[in-house]
């Protein structure tokens, strides 16, 4: 197995450009409509994607779906190197460690090594969270400027929902690697990962992104709510659910689900398949 960490490390950072670059809106209506607490309707779908209430231009309403698009940037480049470009490698070490022999074993492998990588992404929580304050209420920030925010801000206001954060990323990523190792197995009958056409990535991201969105869904609700709340204030994950369950029933949990499978689904499947054919070109020339 090549273990090299320079193609690795370039083609998933490469990839997370392009993803904010092209998908940026579409997470930010994304984000809007797990933090809304209303019942949605057509009337009111337009005004909570894009925030008529604070934007009364239709210029300013439209440019708000930037919002945060630079911290997105910076959060995406770092994660997506981390994640995609991390996990192979710490894969290769699992397999030297464990020494798989089989099918399965190889995509236990695949499935702790995404583990592992998901519970690691919560270092990026502090972007991600000044990220979705942007997107879903970018009044809290007022005048000041990130320096300043960053200043007199305490540092656990970057962590809030640190927890639920770990729990949903565990899921999201440990099924995603998992669900992606065992259709390379078992539909194409290939080891090694960096064997496949574009095409082939294409459609081990699709169904991959399907059961990594479904199963971690109620987590991102939730952790979503945590992070838009203004700095300082406090709330956690029981009062959440709680919440959720009293004032909007269970199924507000996969609020959103519809618009992340048909809008966050193909931006995952999009940065994953760029991702793992720049590294397998680069890994081939450089």
């Amino acid at each position: 197995m090549n273990n090299d960490v320079t193609p690795k490390l370039m083609g998933a950072g490469m990839a997370g450009i392009l993803e904010t670059s092209i998908f940026h809106p579409v997470d930010t209506i994304a984000k809007r409509l797990m933090s809304n607490k209303d019942k949605i309707t057509r009337t009111n779908l337009t005004n909570i994607m894009l925030q008529k209430k604070f934007n009364k231009t239709i210029y300013s309403q439209y440019s708000s779906l930037y919002n945060g698009f630079y911290f997105s940037l910076a959060h995406r480049f770092s994660q997506r190197m981390y994640g995609y470009g991390g996990q192979p490698i710490l894969k290769g070490y699992i397999y030297n460690y464990y020494k798989p022999q089989n099918k399965n074993q190889r995509i236990w492998c695949d499935y702790i090594s995404g583990v592992i990588i998901g519970i690691g992404e919560v270092s990026f929580m502090p972007m991600e969270l000044l990220k979705i304050k942007k997107q879903t209420n970018n009044e809290t920030f007022g005048n000041r400027s990130i320096i300043k925010i960053l200043k007199e801000e305490e540092l656990k206001n970057y962590f809030k929902g640190a927890s639920i954060t770990a729990i949903r990323n565990i899921i999201a990523m440990g099924n995603f690697f998992m669900v992606s190792s065992s259709i390379r197995e078992y539909y194409y009958n290939k080891q090694n990962q960096w064997d496949l056409q574009y095409k082939d990535y294409v459609l081990i991201g699709t169904i991959s992104s399907f059961f990594s969105i479904t199963t971690s869904s109620p987590f991102d609700v939730i952790k979503t709510r945590i992070q838009n709340k203004n700095f300082g204030e406090y709330t956690n994950s029981y009062h959440i659910v709680k919440d959720i369950i009293k004032n909007e029933g269970p199924y507000a949990f996969y609020k959103g689900i519809v618009t992340k499978l048909f809008t966050i689904g193909p931006k995952i499947v999009f940065t994953y398949s760029i991702s793992q054919y720049l590294i397998s070109h680069f890994q081939k020339t450089i």
